[in-house]
């Protein structure tokens, strides 16, 4: 089964209907490494923010993974025999 991992941009779950998720991604290492162009990508160009100035200076990020809850069917069968008086 593949891992489907997708990176939440916000706080919280509000601010998460905000944006579109990135990903989904296998692994926790490339959701890791979207984050990273993400934030490259949002400081390229700007003369305010410089990467490492300040720790603050994004948003915040959550690795949610979804999962298959795991489901068992089972199927019956049954008969039943009435005796007569």
């Amino acid at each position: 089964m593949n891992r489907q991992i997708y990176v939440m941009i916000g706080e919280t779950p509000e601010e998460w209907c905000n944006d579109q998720p990135l990903g989904p991604f296998e692994s926790e290492n490339q959701a890791r490494r979207a984050i990273r162009e993400d934030v490259r990508d949002a400081i390229d160009g700007s003369d305010m923010i410089k990467e490492g100035y300040d720790p603050n200076y994004c948003e915040k990020y959550h690795l949610v993974e979804y999962v298959k809850a795991f489901r068992p069917a089972l199927n019956t069968t049954v008969k039943i025999t009435l005796k007569k008086p």
